[in-house]
This record gives C-alpha cells, structure tokens and sequence, in this order.
C-alpha cells in the first residue's frame, strides 16, 4: 500500500469516527442493522398510525427531538424516566432509515443517545411490542439481542 492511499484511507477513518453516526458503525458489523427504540403510548401512537406521523412524548415536544435508546441503554432509561407509566409500547425502527433528521449525542455519563429531530413515519418502526409492568414497577422487556 502507497503512503498516498495509506493516508488518504487513514482520513476517511479518522472523520467517519470523529461523527457518532460514523463510531456507532465503526463499531457494529457491517451487515447489521443499528435497531433503537422508543417508548410511546399505545393510545398516542396508535392515533399517530392512522395519522401518519409520530412527534413523540410531551417531554420529546418540550426537547424538539424524539427520544431513543440503544438496546444497552434502553431498560435503565425506562426505569429512569418511564418507572410505573403503564400503557407503553416499544418501538424499534432502523437508525439508518432515519436520515440526517437522526442525531447521536452525548447525555448520561458522555454515553450517545439517538435523537430524531423531526416527526417519526410509523412505517419506519420494525416492531412494536407491549412493555408490561412487573411486580417492582419497572417494565418487562422483550430479548433485545
């Protein structure tokens, strides 16, 4: 390998993992898909299907962005945030079918959390699944794997 190609590779490299967006596929396989999920209500977001577009939780509306998680943050942030709200539905959509309107930035600890700033088209979601409560308050969460 050339030390022109060498560099030119080691650039592309170095800005894709300078973007969250570029160090969260740098990280998965290649072949994978980057699912996150969001917690809605059922009535609110079955209301949004027959609408055709999402805008989130009244704290999404405060925030100007929908809310996601990753499947390894998804379960302390219902905990943290959701803990007792019963009604809920988790959804699961495709990060990159998202576009550009699909932020990833820092909250809890420096950890990337997916914002979308924008509405979410119900058809974009993979799966919608309801989050039951358990005895202790806290949902019951479908394998993620």
């Amino acid at each position: 390998m050339s030390q022109a190609s060498y560099s030119k590779e080691f650039d592309f490299t170095v800005q894709a993992l300078s973007h969250p967006v570029g160090l969260q596929k740098f990280l998965t396989d290649e072949n994978e898909m980057t699912v996150i999920y969001h917690m809605a209500d059922k009535d609110s977001w079955n209301r949004a299907v027959k609408e055709g577009a999402y805008g989130g939780t009244e704290n999404d509306l405060k925030d100007g962005f929908i809310h996601f998680s990753t499947k390894e943050t998804v379960v302390e942030s219902a905990a943290k945030h959701r803990a007792g709200v019963t009604n809920l539905v988790l959804l699961a959509v495709e990060a990159d079918d998202l576009g550009e309107a699909l932020v990833w930035e820092p909250a809890r600890a420096g950890v990337l959390f997916p914002h979308l700033y924008g509405a979410l088209d119900p058809s974009k979601a993979i799966s919608v699944i309801e989050l039951p409560l358990g005895a202790d308050n806290l949902h019951v969460f479908p394998d993620l794997a």
